[in-house]
């Protein structure tokens, strides 16, 4: 009974100690999806491409699309995204991808350092103040057209910030004026649809193309990306 205790108390303590640090830091995280978007001149709509975006799709695990009470809000900001920067007429959200047409992989490959000051500001609860400025997260895009790898996509998601415990009455910042890390995330998605758009992917004519990447040739497009 003793250690169960204790332990709910250390749990207390680390939820209270990285609340506190959160609280005290402000982060600002690039990119962002630009205010004044250039116009997306698309042409007529056709065809349907899908997605999934790991590790969290669903909160259930299954692939149930239809339900959006259960898909977080950045899976349905992403469909956003996809619905209009693409040339397809329908955007579906599924796990496994279709053995006909184009589909998207996302997911997120999380940076982790801790710097001795780093260190430092978090075991004095911020009364040593601690600037950070790098990656944080690499996003990662891979393209199928019908089943078969052709692309591979990588953007960078960079922050930085101050933690210093005098910043507490001022934690408001980072989560109404700047980028926060889903607003930076939603900010890769948009930088992704049009450089693969540009580059011809997004668009229902990829797999209905004679020319359209043979599989051997999709696998060493892909190989050649990393």
């Amino acid at each position: 009974m003793k250690l169960k205790c204790r332990l709910s108390l250390l749990a207390l303590s680390l939820l209270g100690t990285s609340f506190l640090i959160s609280a005290c830091t402000i982060a600002n995280y690039t990119p962002a999806i630009p205010d004044n978007q250039p116009p997306t001149i698309l042409t007529e709509k056709s065809g349907a491409i899908s997605f999934s975006y790991l590790p969290e799709l669903w909160h259930d695990g299954k692939d149930n699309p239809n339900n959006q009470g259960s898909l977080p809000k950045a899976v349905l900001k992403v469909r956003e995204i996809f619905e209009k920067n693409t040339q397809f007429e329908r955007v579906i959200i599924s796990a496994t991808p279709p053995v006909k047409g184009m589909h998207v992989n996302i997911y997120l490959e999380h940076h982790v350092s801790f710097s001795p000051y780093e260190i430092a500001s978090i075991a004095t609860l911020g009364i040593l103040p601690h600037y950070a400025d790098g990656l944080a997260y690499t996003v990662h895009f891979d393209v199928l057209a019908d089943n078969t790898p052709v692309k591979h996509y990588e953007e960078e998601i960079r922050g930085k910030g101050v933690s210093w415990i005098g910043f507490l009455p001022f934690w408001w910042i980072t989560h109404i004026l700047n980028t926060s890390e889903d607003e930076a995330f939603l900010g890769t998605v948009y930088n992704f649809t049009r450089a693969a758009r540009r580059d011809g992917w997004l668009t229902p004519k990829t797999c209905s193309s004679p020319g359209r990447l043979s599989p051997d040739q999709g696998a060493r497009a892909m190989k050649s990306t990393d």
